[in-house]
């Protein structure tokens, strides 16, 4: 069964599908799941029920690479092994407005969905609360991990993976 692994991130806690960063966590972190998923059509969504900071929700094609890893150009050079929608409604690593102005905050459902091709290419899909927020491409290989970044606040989310 898929599910999200904190990798030694201390501030990080698990149970279940609830996921808590604390105000121990060493901002900015993301945490992905233990396995990836291969060619398909995949998505997960994230209940943000309380959300103190910045984050972003996506799909990366190996583990992070450090704990102080961040799904946006802004804090890493590492932009060919991620996807990602922040709550500001920028799409990433392209850095670029999702071109349909929906955001998410607290209370928020975010759906992001894989169509992941065997050559390794495919798209990614994003929305709110059953709102359309925006796609882009994902050209970084055959698998990927659903993963969410947190940076400088308390995150509590509920996490719906694929079985």
């Amino acid at each position: 069964m898929l599910q999200f692994v904190s990798r030694g991130l201390s501030g990080v806690l698990i149970q279940g599908r609830r996921i808590i960063f604390n105000k121990e966590v060493k901002s900015p972190c993301t945490i992905a799941t233990d396995k990836s998923l291969g060619p398909g059509k995949h998505n997960f969504e994230v209940e943000f029920i309380e959300k103190d900071g910045r984050t972003s929700v996506g799909w990366m094609s190996c583990p992070p690479p450090s704990p102080s890893f961040y799904m946006t150009p802004r804090h890493t050079d590492k932009n060919d092994i991620y996807v990602s929608m922040g709550g500001a409604g920028f799409l990433y690593p392209a850095q670029v407005p999702n071109g349909t102005g929906v955001t998410y905050a607290k209370g928020a459902k975010v759906l992001t969905e894989l169509d992941l091709e065997e050559n390794g290419k495919g798209t990614v899909r994003f929305s709110v609360n059953g709102t359309f927020a925006g796609k882009t491409d994902w050209t970084w290989g055959p698998v990927a991990y659903p993963a969410i970044s947190c940076e400088n606040g308390v995150l509590d989310c509920n996490v719906n993976l694929p079985s």
